[in-house]
């Protein structure tokens, strides 16, 4: 099987905004020809879906700004800096919901952006909630 992997060469910064960077990197392809990729460099992310006790799920609704629009999701938010992924997602489980959870369980991670974006997406299962005072940022 042929391998498909592409050596960096150059990278550099081409924006950097508050949260957003984008990066321009000059790689090497597999036929030996050269070529660009932009992408956006991301410190990854964590969701939780919350099940109470008698197994409803818990959802939020947010306004998201790019799609001038309000969904509902389950809550989820990046990781800081000095902070893993289970501490994110209990993090924004009390942030957003207003829940604490006996018991969070890793249960997969996405890339969702894959196509121009490093982006990890940690999904934990959270179960035994109990409520606690949403710490809305």
């Amino acid at each position: 099987m042929k391998k498909l992997t592409e050596k960096q060469l150059k990278s550099e910064t081409v924006y950097q905004g508050s949260f957003l960077k984008v990066l321009r990197d000059e790689v090497e392809l597999p036929n030996g020809k050269i070529g660009l990729r932009e992408y956006i460099p991301h410190p990854g992310a964590a969701m939780v879906i919350p099940i109470t006790d008698k197994g409803q799920l818990v959802m939020i609704r947010q306004f998201r700004y790019p799609l001038r629009a309000e969904f509902i999701e389950f809550p989820a938010g990046k990781i800081d800096a000095g902070e893993d992924a289970i501490q994110a997602a209990r993090r924004e489980l009390i942030e957003e919901a207003g829940y604490v959870a006996k018991d969070l369980r890793r249960l997969t991670s996405i890339h969702p952006v894959i196509g121009y974006s490093d982006e990890v997406i940690e999904i934990y299962v959270a179960t035994h909630l109990s409520l606690s005072k949403q710490r809305l940022d």
